[in-house]
């Protein structure tokens, strides 16, 4: 609602924030929030912990199996090269990254020795890492059983990448939200306002997707760096 207003140039209020803030805003008990911030904090860690273990087992256990040792290029993975395999390597050092990043940021909102305002900075990063963290987790799931099953069942493997991918639509409520007030404030301001709510969409997209341009593009860029300058790729 405060977002259409905004979009519709509403006329504020002309009360001192001061004046408002002393009659309508309570204090915040410092002592108790930060109780509840290191609570919070201590259960999302659980998580955070528990995806950077999975990711790091992920990129140790890897599909397919290795190469045996007395055959050439042995104890490589056996389907190293192909682009699914390089984009699970990718997905999986990803939700590594995001999770021990939020890992980190969690141990500082921890602290009560922190400022309360910071902590909640960075808890708030926190909760961002770990969204990227498991969505990452998600798509090294997928393409593992992928790389498992095209081989010998190809319509599972695509139907689990299918089924996968449906997750994508959650956490996306916020933009059904946007697109129905978009309708009011249409009725108000014209068709100018649709500018506006393609680029906040937009923004809201590319935040929450960012993690599968890395995933599914980097393959294709690095592989193509390598083929123009093969010097870079000589032990690949």
């Amino acid at each position: 609602i405060l977002w259409s207003l905004l979009k519709a140039s509403a006329l504020n209020g002309n009360d001192r924030r001061d004046h408002f803030q002393e009659k309508n805003i309570h204090k915040i008990d410092e002592g108790r929030e930060s109780k509840k911030m290191t609570e919070a904090s201590q259960m999302t860690g659980i998580g955070s912990v528990l995806v950077a273990t999975m990711a790091f087992a992920a990129a140790l256990t890897l599909p397919g199996g290795y190469i045996a040792s007395e055959q050439k290029n042995g104890g490589t993975p056996t389907l190293a090269g192909s682009y699914a395999f390089d984009a699970f390597m990718y997905a999986v050092a990803v939700a590594f990254i995001c999770s021990m990043l939020a890992t980190f940021s969690l141990m500082y909102s921890g602290m009560a020795t922190v400022d309360l305002k910071i902590r909640n900075d960075y808890f708030s990063q926190s909760v961002s890492w770990m969204w990227n963290s498991s969505r990452s987790l998600l798509v090294a799931f997928a393409l593992g059983v992928y790389l498992v099953l095209a081989p010998r069942d190809g319509t599972t493997a695509i139907g689990v990448c299918i089924l996968t991918s449906g997750t994508l639509l959650f956490r996306n409520r916020e933009v059904g939200r946007i697109l129905i007030c978009t309708y009011t404030l249409h009725k108000r301001v014209g068709i100018i306002i649709w500018p506006r709510v393609a680029t906040k969409i937009l923004i809201m997209i590319f935040q929450s997707y960012f993690v599968y341009i890395v995933i599914f593009i980097f393959p294709v860029c690095f592989n193509g760096i390598f083929k123009l300058f093969p010097i870079l790729g000589a032990s690949k």
